[in-house]
């Protein structure tokens, strides 16, 4: 069975590879100070999820580019589209979960030193 899993894991990751994607994993313990100070962890976490969140769709950006130049759409009517009201709606909810995740560390009081008894996951 190990073998099996490590198999489809390799598979997994193999396919990531060629598609340019990738899971978040976020850690089991939000409130941890690894770094002697809590906000400099939260800075430290924010800055890492930002750095993730830029390059992502940095990538992601470059692909549909280039796909889109090889379906004949324009660079102008990229820069000319107008979101509808729904479009717009969906983007909020968006941006919102984005600024939970790369800014929302920078609001935890982190508690829990390195050698603290972390809580079980339940």
């Amino acid at each position: 069975m190990w073998s099996a899993q490590m198999a489809n894991e390799t598979t997994n990751k193999t396919q990531r590879d060629k598609t340019h994607s990738a899971p978040f994993i976020k850690t089991d313990v939000d409130d941890v100070v690894m770094l002697g100070e809590p906000m400099t962890d939260n800075l430290v976490t924010s800055m890492q999820a930002m750095g993730a969140e830029v390059w992502t769709l940095w990538r992601r950006i470059r692909v549909m580019e280039r796909l889109l130049e090889e379906k004949g759409i324009s660079h102008a009517s990229i820069e000319n589209f107008i979101p509808t009201e729904a479009d717009a709606v969906e983007w909020k909810k968006e941006r919102d979960a984005f600024i939970v995740r790369t800014i929302g560390p920078l609001s935890r009081e982190g508690h829990l030193k390195v050698g603290a008894d972390w809580p079980k996951k339940t």
